[in-house]
């Protein structure tokens, strides 16, 4: 059982890929109801605690359907993902105007899952329009005040107490500092992704590398294995095996056509008839 996940969730047949979005979508969704759970206790008498429930039911109903289905396509893990953007960005907007902690942080991690498990490519674009976007907005209403925080004090509560000014919150930095901390943000946000995203790639190409060598090599030795050696030679020649398999293949398939005249016939008696893999054995002698 792969570490993360509970018992029943993984099936032996599932293959690596599979495995790794199952791990990650509980992982994902058991943490968001842990943290939303946690989050509405505590800020329950301050009148918040509203704002963590769309979060919360949206990782429950997520987590329960990954138990009842017990399948998680990139599709799946992709629209997962982004049903949790717009309530990471509600709570950002309400915990602005507190002056407490930012919640649009947690989108980056949403947005290196998705890279990293495969997703869809639309989720990308969608989840980075959607946070500069609220990025923006929050900037600009930090700098020119047009009520945006007026319309989340309805979803999160009261800001008094968060200052002392007459229109609380205030920024005492002046109106530059919401464009620096925005210039900021995103350059953040844009670099996360761009090597997350590069890393995804070779990673992807190293799998199908070591996929494909895979599937070559066992091709080559069920030739070697069924004496067929002009068909292992034309395997090996074609092959883009590592060096250090590429030799060790080579020097066994020079030693078989060097002993091979020289080989008993209880040899090609005792050979196995399905070496090839087609029913046959093209390595025995006429």
């Amino acid at each position: 059982m792969p570490l993360g996940c509970p018992y029943g969730l993984i099936d032996p047949t599932d293959s690596p890929a599979t495995v790794i979005r199952k791990r990650y979508s509980f992982g994902l969704n058991a943490g968001a109801v842990l943290i939303c759970a946690a989050s509405f206790l505590h800020d329950r008498p301050n009148d918040v605690s509203m704002v963590y429930i769309l979060p919360c039911i949206t990782a429950f109903l997520c987590l329960t359907g990954l138990f009842v289905t017990r399948r998680v396509s990139p599709t799946v893990l992709s629209w997962n993902i982004i049903c949790f953007v717009p309530p990471l960005l509600l709570v950002d907007w309400v915990r602005v105007q507190q002056l407490a902690a930012r919640t649009w942080p947690a989108i980056v991690l949403l947005l290196d899952i998705n890279l990293v498990t495969g997703g869809e490519t639309w989720v990308d674009f969608s989840v980075l329009g959607l946070t500069v976007l609220s990025l923006v907005v929050v900037c600009c209403e930090q700098s020119f005040r047009f009520g945006m925080f007026e319309v989340a004090s309805h979803f999160g509560g009261s800001v008094v107490g968060a200052c002392d000014c007459e229109d609380p919150p205030c920024f005492p930095d002046g109106p530059s500092a919401p464009f620096a901390i925005l210039v900021g943000s995103c350059a953040i946000l844009s670099m996360d992704y761009y090597f997350t995203r590069r890393f995804a790639k070779s990673m992807f190409a190293a799998n199908t590398s070591m996929e494909k060598s895979i599937d070559t090599a066992q091709s080559i030795a069920r030739a070697l294995a069924g004496f067929d050696l002009e068909a292992a030679s034309s395997r090996l020649d074609n092959s883009t095996l590592p060096d250090g398999l590429r030799d060790a293949f080579g020097q066994i398939l020079q030693n078989l056509t060097s002993y091979k005249p020289y080989l008993p016939e209880a040899i090609w008696i005792n050979l196995p008839k399905k070496c090839d893999g087609r029913g046959s054995n093209p390595g025995l002698p006429a």
